[in-house]
């Protein structure tokens, strides 16, 4: 009961924060002093529970690495001149009748790169939203396409900060974790094309605000070197070069072409790099601000913290009551139905693949390994469903933050199909796996102690 009464605290601190716009750190630090003195209970001394957390922090600097220098690469890039390149080239791809999926393809190219959707439809995002509303299409579509681009590239992005902490929590390396996700992408991701590319043409533009496209070339001189942080972005991934010196590398020569082509200091570009760029007397106005290592404090305090509770639970034997809970549901529901309600029900609550994905990740992780089920399915689950099954929650962080920005309905949820498809393959994948590899009379699932791995067929 004492436990239940410690989640339930923890998830109320999470739910107000998320309701009143308060930073996630918040609840996170409050949940460790209520998780501190819940291992205390347990039995733990106060130099076991904080053995345990140092040893939390220790299992951090990788991913807080990757952070870090993706805020150093978000900054860059609006300096560079990055961004306003795909925009002013990408405008003037624009032909009426496939505008929505040209906004699609624009959007999952630099999510990719960037690794996070708020930084593009902060950016990118907005910009195709003014040319929507200006030449009188449907603007719910337009923000769906958006959205779906953003959302399908962010969960098979190497920069992605939420990929990087589920392969972490998981114990799976990167690159192998992302090569399965990307395979499961590729059907969700045609299927988008084909849907976006139908309603490009039955909803086109009327007009196209050529405003725009001076107003970018009026900010930022435009140049073709701005390509070449883009492709250390997507190149050395396909050689396995670590992603923090991709990262790095990236934001390297963007901050050179903050220098040799804007005509920024290195002062300047060091400046802009921790404290985030902030764009002057820009025609666009704020549009272009953003990034910094500043920017990404919050989130890095988040995964270390994640990181501390992974450790004080093992350390204490916290999570045995939710076990026997998730039991209980895998023997009646199966897998795929227990996984699906934990998804479904963090989600809702959490409002943050991030925050959901941990919680999930924490309580699943011993009776997936229990039934022979292997860590690399585990996050696989995690990377695509639950990351998938968050955005389709209207209350979702980025919807309310993209609803905002848009001015759209809440009804545009209805329009963001990529994580619907995303979702509703990976389910299928998954039933048509434990149909194949179920043979007659053998049990629908490993007993405990099975040590034999499930194959995926995805």
């Amino acid at each position: 009961m004492a436990l239940l009464i410690a989640f339930s605290l923890f998830v109320v601190a999470i739910v107000i924060c998320t309701i009143f716009g308060i930073s996630t750190v918040i609840p996170m630090v409050f949940g460790f002093f209520v998780f501190f003195f819940m291992a205390l209970r347990k039995g733990c001394s106060v130099k076991d529970v904080l053995k345990a957390a140092w040893q939390g922090v220790r299992s951090s600097p990788k991913i807080l690495t990757i952070l870090f220098s993706v805020g150093i690469l978000t900054a860059t890039w609006r300096m560079g001149g990055v961004i306003a390149f795909f925009v002013y080239y990408g405008i003037q791809l624009i032909t009426p009748s496939l505008f929505i999926l040209l906004a699609f393809l624009l959007t999952t190219l630099v999510a990719y790169a960037l690794g996070s959707t708020v930084a593009v439809i902060s950016t990118i995002g907005l910009i195709l939203m003014t040319i929507a509303r200006s030449g009188g299409t449907n603007l719910c579509w337009v923000a769906g396409a958006i959205l779906s681009g953003s959302l399908l590239a962010e969960r098979v992005s190497p920069t992605s900060s939420c990929q990087n902490l589920i392969s972490g929590l998981c114990g799976v390396e990167l690159y192998g974790h992302l090569r399965k996700l990307q395979k499961n992408a590729l059907v969700p991701f045609f299927l988008c094309l084909a849907v976006y590319t139908l309603v490009s043409f039955a909803c086109p533009l009327k007009a196209i605000d050529t405003g725009i496209l001076a107003s970018t070339a009026a900010d930022f001189s435009i140049s073709f070197w701005a390509l070449a942080p883009m492709a250390i972005m997507l190149i050395l991934p396909l050689f396995k070069v670590d992603v923090r010196w991709a990262i790095l590398l990236s934001a390297l020569a963007a901050g050179i072409l903050a220098v040799t082509i804007q005509g920024y200091s290195l002062s300047q570009v060091l400046s802009s790099a921790i404290f985030g760029y902030v764009a002057t007397d820009a025609t666009l106005g704020t549009i272009w601000d953003g990034g910094g290592v500043l920017s990404m404090l919050s989130i890095m305090a988040v995964f270390v913290l994640a990181y501390i509770y992974s450790k004080i639970f093992e350390a204490a034997h916290m999570l045995g009551s939710f076990y026997r809970l998730v039991d209980r549901a895998w023997g009646k529901l199966g897998q795929t139905g227990t996984l699906l309600i934990i998804s479904v029900v963090f989600s809702a609550i959490f409002c943050s693949g991030t925050t959901a994905s941990i919680l999930a990740i924490l309580i699943l992780l011993d009776p997936y390994e229990k039934r022979g089920h292997s860590r690399q399915e585990l996050a696989q689950d995690m990377g695509i469903l639950l990351i998938c099954i968050t955005p389709m929650v209207p209350w979702c962080v980025v919807n309310t933050m993209a609803y905002s920005l848009f001015q759209v309905p809440n009804t545009t949820i209805f329009y963001v199909v990529g994580p619907f498809l995303s979702s509703v393959y990976y389910l299928g994948c998954k039933w048509y796996a434990g149909r194949k590899t179920r043979r007659p009379g053998q049990a629908a699932a490993p007993k405990e102690g099975q040590t034999k791995k499930r194959r995926l067929i995805l």
